[in-house]
C-alpha cells in the first residue's frame, strides 16, 4: 500500500494480487470512497450490501459504521478519505445548512 495524506485528506493506493477479506468493526472518523483500477470487490457497509466495479461503481463508506469486504484476485484499490469534521465543515459553509441528525 502507498499512503500521501494532505491535512485532512488521504489518497491510498493498495494491491491485493492474491484477493483477500476484511472486517473494519466501525469505520474511524472519515468518509471512505472506494474505487477499483482492476478487478472486483463486494461487501456489506452498516447492513447494506455493495459492489465495486472498475469504471462503473465505486462504494462510500460513512464514518462510525461496520464494513465487511471481500476482493477478487489482482484487485487495485485506489480510496480518498477525508476527515468527517473536514467536509462536515465544507458542507455547512457551501450550503448555510445545519446537517442533520445533529453532527457537526
Amino acid at each position: 500500500m502507498v499512503v500521501a495524506s494532505f491535512g485532512t485528506v488521504g489518497v491510498v493506493a493498495g494491491d491485493w494480487p492474491g484477493g483477500g477479506r476484511a472486517f473494519v468493526p466501525a469505520v474511524g472518523e472519515q468518509y471512505i470512497l472506494s474505487l477499483s483500477a482492476g478487478g472486483e470487490s463486494a461487501g456489506d457497509h452498516a447492513g447494506e450490501p455493495f459492489r465495486v466495479v472498475p469504471g462503473r461503481r465505486a462504494a462510500l463508506f460513512s464514518p462510525g459504521r461496520s464494513c465487511s469486504l471481500d476482493v477478487s484476485g489482482e484487485f487495485h484499490g485506489r480510496t480518498l478519505v477525508i476527515d468527517r469534521g473536514a467536509l462536515d465543515a465544507h458542507f455547512t459553509t457551501l450550503t448555510g445548512a445545519a446537517l442533520r441528525g445533529g453532527a457537526s
